[in-house]
């Protein structure tokens, strides 16, 4: 069947979507409309360069799908995102831009949401990379998808204001599938070695403290797991052991090139007393730290 919008009732349309609450759930997601506007009119555009961009930006990801004509928007960036037939100008939130230009007899249909997780606003950046905006063209699923908005609130069958959430929620989850994208792998390379270095700071930083993972896992805000994983891929071992490692480097700088006690030295590495370091000590050298500090000093 062929899918068209009833131009006559989209002022109706345009008013429920308005005055509705629509939302819908899925698992741990939830999508807020905040509001959709189809047109009722077409406008009356000036020719691109006309206008200048009123510059904005929104709490909320904004969608602008055209039906006919062009359209031209900037970002304060300098980017700009030209629109013709068919595709859709999508902006995050918080990104400032302005509408630059339209087309004489140009025609858009406008959507605006926000995607909640767990009560709060989804966050993309700390999932995956998200563009600031782009234009995305459309091979007519996105339009048939809001043709059957516009017939559903048209014949309003029972559930019908269910049907016309769930279905601007596979809208906007087509377009987070392109606004969000897996990073790159030196993006990748260059977040694990900031976080490594994360993790020695804290390390070096807390050396008179009987630290474990645990700790550094709760001051970086990251599972035990991952605090693992990232040492492993960076050092070749477990948090636990670069702990341990770091501290033997440590005391043994301070046998060699300090006239510290060991008691001294044994609370300065979080030791309670001279056996507890002793110990540690000498399963990693092989050596007490008495008889390694006399070794090194008979040469």
């Amino acid at each position: 069947m062929e899918r068209k919008f009833d131009w006559g009732n989209l002022q109706a349309l345009n008013m429920f979507m308005t005055n509705e609450h629509i939302s819908f759930r899925a698992n741990d997601l939830l999508l807020e409309v905040l509001w959709v506007a189809f047109p009722a009119e077409k406008e009356t555009g000036s020719q691109y360069g006309e206008r200048p961009p009123r510059w904005h930006s929104h709490s909320f990801c904004e969608v602008h799908y055209c039906l006919e004509g062009s359209y031209v928007y900037r970002l304060a960036s300098g980017e700009e995102l030209r629109m013709g037939a068919g595709d859709t100008v999508l902006i995050r939130e918080r990104v400032e831009h302005g509408q630059c230009a339209v087309a004489p007899g140009a025609r858009k249909l406008s959507f605006a949401y926000r995607l909640m997780e767990n009560q709060t606003v989804y966050n993309r950046d700390a999932q995956q990379q998200a563009r600031d905006a782009l234009v995305i063209q459309d091979g007519g699923r996105l339009l048939e998808l809001f043709q059957r908005v516009s017939e559903e609130f048209n014949d309003r069958r029972m559930g019908y204001r269910d049907v016309i959430g769930s279905l601007l929620f596979q809208i906007a989850m087509e377009y987070e599938r392109h606004i969000s994208v897996r990073p790159s792998e030196d993006a990748v390379a260059a977040r694990i070695n900031q976080r490594a270095e994360e993790i020695m700071l804290f390390i070096n930083g807390n050396l008179t403290r009987n630290i474990t993972t645990n700790d550094v896992a709760d001051t970086l805000h990251l599972s035990k797991r991952q605090i693992n994983r990232i040492v492993l891929r960076e050092f070749g071992t477990s948090c636990t052991n670069v702990i341990r490692q770091t501290k033997h480097k440590k005391a043994q700088e301070l046998l060699l090139y300090s006239d510290k006690s060991i008691q001294d030295i044994a609370a300065l590495l979080g030791y309670s007393n001279v056996y507890s370091f002793s110990k540690f000590f000498k399963s990693e050298e092989g050596l007490p730290p008495a008889l390694f500090r006399r070794s090194h000093y008979s040469y």
